[in-house]
């Protein structure tokens, strides 16, 4: 998602911390969302795990459009959505064994991507 150039790290940060997380935990099957920052400030991608790729869909009708709303005054125009499953992962392999097996659960979960590509040393990624 583009960000308006006034938007700071921080402002941004707090927004999802204190309005998109709480929102997203109450959705059925939500697991866990991470949000990336380009390192020049304009440009932010956010992951969100989900259960099932139904849950995600659920989510897409029922909470995102507050997600939206919470958003408004520091993206420029309307994020683009992606769904994919996750593939491969080693992220459960840094975490302890107590927590590894929730981690496994995520390797098969539906994901929702809120992305736009940005370019970074000369490449686009995606």
């Amino acid at each position: 998602m583009e960000l308006k150039p006034n938007t700071t790290t921080t402002e941004f940060t707090d927004v999802v911390e204190s309005k998109i997380l709480p929102l997203l935990r109450k959705q059925k099957g939500f697991r866990d969302e991470i949000t990336f920052v380009a390192p020049d400030r304009s440009e932010a991608i956010a992951i969100s795990f989900w259960d099932t790729k139904e849950a995600a869909e659920a989510y897409n009708v029922s909470g995102y459009p507050e997600v939206l709303d919470a958003l408004t005054n520091m993206v420029e125009g309307t994020p683009r959505v992606g769904a994919a499953e996750v593939a491969t992962s080693t992220f459960h392999s840094c975490c302890e064994n107590s927590v590894k097996d929730e981690f496994l659960v995520l390797e098969r979960a539906a994901i929702r991507l809120f992305f736009r590509p940005f370019k970074c040393g000369g490449d686009f990624w995606h």
